[in-house]
């Protein structure tokens, strides 16, 4: 009795890993039919590294995005709607010594003028992503959940993507 588990409980598991690849493909193929390019995935162990370079993690949203692809590049505007994580980090580290962005804000794309999008540094909690504007006083403007910026500015209508499966 205890094989006949462990193959059902392989075959489950196959059945899931099976349905994840197909979300993934799917939510790529979204980001790709809306014109952007999305890069290699980015490796846990530079995600990891990138969180060391931080001083914590990174989000855990933005991990999995990045896990997904690092990097969605828009080839008609041809900037990085999201950028690469060396670049989320790299900026952060510069920002926070020249005083440009919130501490509690990790920048990680841009609207194509050079706004960033930011979340929350900290926590895994779905956050609200705002655009950064220092050029009006430091101000902020709400873009929704990750859900919601990734409809309006990935064209993708699911997230994360076991949803779409």
């Amino acid at each position: 009795m205890l094989g006949r588990e462990s193959a059902c409980g392989r075959i489950a598991n196959s059945e899931n890993a099976f349905m994840e690849h197909e979300a993934i493909e799917a939510f790529l193929s979204a980001v790709r039919a809306s014109g952007l390019t999305p890069g290699a995935p980015c490796p846990a162990d530079d995600i990891n590294a990138a969180g060391v370079a931080l001083g914590q993690p990174v989000p855990g949203d933005l991990a999995e995005l990045h896990g997904l692809a690092d990097g969605y590049f828009d080839e008609s505007g041809q900037w990085f709607v999201i950028w690469p994580l060396q670049r989320v980090v790299h900026d952060k580290l510069e920002s926070w010594k020249a005083g440009t962005l919130a501490p509690d804000l990790l920048a990680f794309g841009d609207d194509g003028t050079g706004d960033p999008f930011c979340r929350a540094v900290a926590g895994d909690q779905p956050a609200e992503i705002v655009r950064w504007t220092g050029s009006t006083e430091l101000s902020r403007s709400e873009e929704g959940t990750l859900a919601d910026f990734l409809r309006n500015w990935v064209g993708v209508n699911s997230w994360p993507p076991s949803a779409m499966a």
